[in-house]
This record gives structure tokens, sequence and C-alpha cells, in this order.
């Protein structure tokens, strides 16, 4: 391994407005001197192209047919050993890429590394930490590591074949299922390595949440994963099921069975799916009130060891809460 290893970060871009300055200046500021940064633009109209012509990194501005197909082709240009993405909102610690490749270092066995993460939304914020290591029941309840700050090698990406074009929302969960199924090897970094922003410009600030759990449902799928794609209706279930923060048990009933029906899902399967549903409408509510606990109450929270790790957290929440 070269002590000083290029790393790529490629960012996909459209209509990105001014955050797009500060993703660039957080690279381009980088404690670590080895970094390469590719724009892949979908043709913006405000104002990113002068902003990329100013800029000194590779750069390409044309219609393409959105994001994941445009970091596709950003990897394609890459010649980095070690990969990652940045979305145009996001910004990266000044020391991230430098602390990635010592952890790389002293862990050489290793193709792929996540930290945490900042979450702004309007005023208020928050750090995200992922699970330390890596489990089946980890990745049962949806994506336990948000791509900001998530490095991998080339290797391990062209291994397990890079992105599937097929996702809008969860192509980075279907990437980290891949390589774990794959058995490439983690790292969790105890660090801070970026910060990702919610607005009313972003996937995550404009999407119905459901609408993620449902791409991430697909992953499942591929990977055959017949447990992981009932709780994914069931998550899904109860995000479409809530109103102002609260989940009325009989629509969430008659929106579970909705989509148990409309998937086709093995019959032994619904247990899966109503225990997800139980514990995603008890984490919606506790948000905001107690009142969440009364969805704690079936003894099928129990039953899954993914339900079980996401109970605990449940009422962990309430007893901070209370």
């Amino acid at each position: 391994m070269k002590q000083q290893p290029l790393v790529s970060i490629v960012t996909a871009a459209y209509n990105p407005g001014p955050r797009l300055a500060a993703c660039l200046e957080s690279v381009k500021g980088q404690t670590y001197p080895n970094v390469e940064h590719i724009v892949i633009d979908g043709g913006s109209t405000d104002g990113t192209l002068k902003l990329l012509q100013s800029s000194a990194l590779k750069w390409v501005s044309e219609p393409d047919d959105g994001q994941t197909g445009a970091l596709i082709r950003g990897f394609k240009m890459a010649s980095g050993w070690i990969l990652t993405w940045l979305n145009a909102d996001d910004t990266l610690q000044p020391d991230a890429v430098e602390v990635v490749v010592k952890t790389s270092h002293r862990h050489q066995e290793t193709e792929w590394w996540f930290g945490k993460l900042i979450v702004l939304e309007g005023k208020k914020s928050h750090t995200v930490s992922p699970p330390r290591r890596l489990t089946e029941a980890a990745f049962g309840f949806g994506n336990p590591i948000l791509q900001p700050g998530t490095f991998f090698t080339k290797d391990a990406f062209d291994r397990v074949g890079g992105l599937d074009r097929t996702f809008n929302l969860a192509m980075d969960f279907d990437l980290w299922l891949r390589f774990f199924r794959a058995g490439c090897r983690s790292v969790f970094i105890d660090r801070v390595l970026a910060t990702f922003e919610i607005h009313e410009m972003s996937k995550s600030g404009n999407r119905p949440w459901a609408d993620f759990v449902l791409d991430e449902m697909k992953a499942y799928q591929k990977q055959d994963m017949v447990r992981g794609t009932a709780m994914a209706l069931g998550r899904a279930a109860a995000h479409q099921s809530q109103r102002g923060g609260r989940v009325r048990k009989d629509a969430l009933h008659e929106e579970l069975q909705r989509l148990l029906e409309s998937h086709h899902l093995p019959h032994d399967s619904a247990s899966a799916a109503r225990a997800a549903a139980s514990i995603e409408a008890a984490l919606i509510e506790l948000q905001t009130s107690l009142v969440g606990l009364r969805h704690l109450r079936s003894p099928l929270n129990w039953r899954f060891r993914e339900t079980r790790w996401r109970t605990r957290r449940a009422l962990a929440r309430a007893i901070i809460r209370g």
C-alpha cells in the first residue's frame, strides 16, 4: 500500500445553489494532500457552471439520468485507491481524508471505513453514530450507516459491482449491504467525518421517508432477504400511516395489509412486518410524546433480533424523554 494513496471524491450536482461552494471548499481544504475531486453536473442553470469553471478540479456538465447515473460516471473517471462520494450540499471535516488514510494503514486488511456524522436540519443539529460493529441484525432494520464520510477501496467497489443505477434513493444502502454480504472488512472511526444537511431542496427534505424505505426493500429483495423485505414493508406502512406525528393503529393495520398483499410476500413473513411496523410507529411518536409507548406492548416486538434491538432503542428514547 502506498503511504499517500490517491483518494477520489465524486460529487453529483444539479442546480445545487450556494451549498456547492461549501462542499468544494471542504474538499479543497483537506489536510491530506493527495485528493482528486470529480464533479458530475446534470446541466445546472443556477450558476454552478461558472463556479466549476473557476475551480481546479475535474468536472462535466451536461444532462444525465439522475444522481446514481452521475455517480457511476464519476467513479469511472476516478483514479483513486480509496473512493467516496459527497453530496453537493454536504461537507467533509478538514481532516476526514487524513483520518481515513491513517486508519487504512493501521488496519491494512480493511476495505471500508465510516464514522460519525453531524446532521443539520434548520437551526438544529445532532450527531449520528453508526454501530461500531456491523451485524446482520443491524442491517435488518434499514440503513445503519449514513453515506457522507463513508469511504471504501476501489477493489471492494469493483468486486461487488459498483452502484446500481436502478436505485434512486437507497443506492448507498444497496452498496453497503453488498459490501457486508461479500465479507468486506470494515472499521468504525470514532470521529465526526462529515456534515449532512436536510433542507427543502434535498431528497431527504422533500421526499416522504416511506419512499426511502421502499427503495431499501429492493436491496433486501436482491439479496433474497425475506425477513428484511417484510420489515421494510412494516416500516414503510408506519411512515405512510402517520399524520402529524401520530400513527393510528387501525390506519397502520390497513396500510400494512395493503403493502403485504401488493408485494406478495410469504404468509409467514407477516409477523415480521407487523413487529417492524409497531416499532417504527413507536419511534415516530416518541419523537414528540411518550404516547408512542403504546406500540411497544405487542410480544411480537421481542420475537426477532432486529426488532429486539430497535425496541431497546425505543425504550431508551422514552426514558430520555421522561
